[in-house]
């Protein structure tokens, strides 16, 4: 919670913000991402792996970023031979994050 107060600046208005929008998008960029495995779309997999790797960063979630990391790596090399596997662990965790984020929004309401 502090770590993902902090990359907001302190605002705990900000990070509501923040958290609320992450919320809304995520799993239509979850849906994407899995479509461009499913495709063997190595560039779409390496851009929307970056962009969740981003978003996630700001809320201090090492786990989700290092997952998307990974994904973004598997697609700028184009092997996606593990990519369903590392996409699974990634929206496992993300499912993990969501109680937190709806939670630090909650906090930040309250603060």
């Amino acid at each position: 919670k502090a770590e993902a107060l902090d990359h907001a600046g302190g605002d705990a208005r900000l990070l509501r913000e923040v958290a609320s929008v992450f919320l809304d998008v995520y799993p239509g960029q979850l849906s994407q991402l899995g479509e461009a495995i499913a495709r063997s779309d190595p560039r779409a997999v390496r851009q929307l792996a970056h962009t969740l790797k981003g978003e996630v960063s700001h809320f201090g979630a090492l786990r989700a970023s290092r997952l998307a990391e990974h994904l973004e790596i598997m697609g700028r090399e184009g092997d996606l031979s593990r990519a369903g596997e590392i996409y699974s662990a990634l929206s496992e965790s993300l499912a993990r994050l969501q109680p937190a984020l709806v939670s630090l929004g909650q906090d930040a309401e309250v603060a």
